[in-house]
This record gives structure tokens, sequence and C-alpha cells, in this order.
């Protein structure tokens, strides 16, 4: 993908924290894949879903279908998961972790920085998904999710609707990511050896 700063055609001088129009116009040029271009709330019911889509200073990624569930003792350098898909509403015990995925692509130009947040709907029931930074560069059918449960209750969760809002700020470029989630397709979980630390 083309630099974001001739994509906005901003002077190579401009840094900092994108806004909405700007955001608009990297997904446009495939930035996000599927973009929603405006928040979505209900679905095509007319049902209340938590919000995805393009937001108010940010954008928020919706949960996909694809998990992994730890199974065994998680050493980073050898982790044992178990695949499972939901298509609906499951529940994820309390005091619990999970991988998941997002229904969105990425294409992250090499002067774009992305940091994602949790989404204070899930904040207040206990679950925190706390992201690793989307470095510049960085290609992906989908971005793997961390999800943990808190609290001591079971958090239901709802694949095809939002789970996370991303920023995104304009930096000086650089080479680009070239480490082990580099295009990754599907739920990937830890990759890091021994021989190649990320």
């Amino acid at each position: 993908m083309k630099l974001a700063h001739e994509i906005l055609g901003l002077n190579k001088n401009d840094f900092g924290p994108l806004g909405r129009e700007q955001i608009k116009k990297l997904c446009e040029a495939g930035l996000i894949e599927p973009f929603v271009p405006e928040k979505v709330r209900t679905d095509e019911l007319g049902n209340p879903v938590v919000s995805y889509g393009l937001a108010e200073a940010g954008y928020d990624i919706r949960l996909g279908y694809n998990f992994k569930i730890p199974d065994g003792v998680m050493d980073h350098k050898n982790p044992v998961y178990r695949d499972v898909s939901h298509r609906h509403a499951f529940e994820l015990p309390g005091n619990s972790f999970i991988l998941g995925e997002t229904l969105e692509a990425f294409d992250v130009p090499n002067d774009i920085r992305i940091i994602a947040f949790s989404k204070s709907t899930w904040l207040r029931v206990g679950l925190v998904s706390p992201i690793s930074p989307l470095e510049p560069g960085w290609k992906a059918a989908g971005l793997t999710l961390e999800l943990a449960n808190l609290g001591r209750n079971p958090v239901v969760l709802y694949p095809g609707e939002g789970i996370a809002q991303l920023t995104f700020e304009l930096i000086h470029p650089g080479p680009g990511y070239t480490g082990p989630y580099q295009n990754q397709i599907g739920v990937t979980g830890s990759l890091v050896r021994p021989d190649r630390w990320d």
C-alpha cells in the first residue's frame, strides 16, 4: 500500500493522530477490508449489536468466528491450542483466555501505527482485549485477538459484532514490519521460537 502521507496529500513533516475523514480515506484505499463507512449499532432485523465500523476518532473492528483455546501448558515457544468455531453467541468462562480473529483484513502503510483499545461495553462486563499494536507495514488476512475474561462469571461473546477500537497515528516512514506474524491467515498462536524472536 502507498504511504499514508501520499494518500492523504500531507506534507512529509506532518505527524500525529488521524481523524475520521483521514481514516476513511485510508480505509477506502485498502487499509481495512471490508470497510464499513459508518458506525453500525443494529443488525439487519433492527436488534442492537455492539457497534462496529468507522467511529468518531477510530475504527471499531468485529469479532470473527474462529478461535483457539489454550489446551495444556502455555509455553510461548511451543503453545498448545484447540481450534473451535462459533457462528452464534457463546460463553467465555470466568478467569479464562481465548484467541480470536477479526472479520477485517489489514494492509498497514509504513507510515501508520495503529493502537487497539478494548471497547467500554466489554470492559464493563470484565472482558479485555489487550491487542498488540499493528506495526507499520504489517499485512494480514485478519488480526488475532487476545481476549481475557477477568471476572469470575462467564461473559457472552457475539461473533460478528464489535470487539475493539483502533486508533491511527501518522509517523515517519520506516522499513516496515517483517516479523513472524506478517501475512498471517486466521487465528495465529504464538510463533516465538528460540531462533526467531519477534
